[in-house]
């Protein structure tokens, strides 16, 4: 078992982003553009990607006519979308009804699953056989909504290559509730850790 990366979605702020970064995310996914909440660009995006060290793997979810900011290593993507251009990596997200492994397109670098909306926590927001079959042909990517209250249960049911942090660590659209932030990614770390020790 490696251990399991986490990646967060939703930052906008370039004074907090010095605060996250010390909590230390594997990735995070940054929405490229002007329209919509999470949505940051020009040296508003370059100020966020810098308060980051090398090792946080950014990728850019793109807007219409956009283009990756320097620093960037991945873009994020839907099912239907063409390819990135060379050299960088694909991210493919999926809403839980769409992850069907025969649907999913062999290339594909890390597919980052949302949860079905039916089921009131993690345990019963995902389809975890479902899960078991994506993970034997891609990297899976599960998306917790509830914060750390489902971190173990995702890891535990799901194996997940990562977890993806987005609305259940916010406080609004954009702007990251770190206390919730670091309790979660406080579980993965102690999750990980166990795995190692045990």
């Amino acid at each position: 078992m490696i251990p399991v990366k986490t990646i967060l979605v939703g930052l906008t702020d370039p004074a907090q982003a010095v605060e996250v970064a010390r909590l230390g995310p594997d990735a995070i996914v940054l929405e490229i553009g002007e329209d919509g909440p999470t949505a940051i660009c020009g040296e508003r995006a370059d100020e966020v990607i810098s308060a980051f060290g090398p090792l946080t793997t950014v990728f850019a979810a793109l807007q219409p006519g956009r283009t990756p900011p320097k620093g960037c290593r991945g873009i994020v993507a839907a099912l239907a979308d063409d390819a990135p251009e060379p050299g960088l990596a694909q991210m493919v997200w999926v809403p839980h009804v769409l992850a069907i492994p025969e649907r999913i397109p062999s290339d594909v670098d890390l597919l980052w699953v949302r949860p079905r909306k039916r089921g009131s926590s993690t345990a019963t927001r995902f389809d975890y056989r479902r899960i078991e079959r994506l993970s034997r042909r891609f990297r899976v990517a599960l998306e917790v909504d509830e914060g750390a209250a489902g971190v173990e249960t995702a890891i535990r049911l799901g194996s997940p290559y990562g977890l993806v942090f987005a609305h259940g660590v916010w406080y609004r659209p954009g702007f990251i509730d770190t206390d919730r932030l670091e309790q979660a990614l406080a579980v993965v770390a102690r999750v990980n850790k166990q795995a190692f020790h045990s």
